[in-house]
């Protein structure tokens, strides 16, 4: 498993993370306080994640390849 905080800014943040999502082969989850969604449904992502800083969890072991995909949504 792997985890990351992430932040949409607006709708093209959200657009271009659930092209980047809906690609990947594995479960992604965000939560944001006690929610918790399926990272690949457009709606629950555009409920959750717009301008708050919410948890990206991967149920995969593949570091590189997350880093790789989502980088430029992590929280700085």
């Amino acid at each position: 498993m792997v985890k990351a905080y992430i932040k949409l800014n607006n709708l093209n943040d959200v657009q271009k993370f659930h092209s980047v999502a809906s690609s990947c082969s594995y479960d992604l989850i965000m939560e944001s306080g006690s929610m918790r969604i399926n990272a690949k449904s457009l709606m629950g992502v555009m409920c959750l994640a717009c301008k708050n800083v919410s948890a990206l969890i991967a149920k995969s072991n593949d570091r590189t390849d997350f880093r790789n995909k989502f980088e430029e949504f992590f929280a700085r």
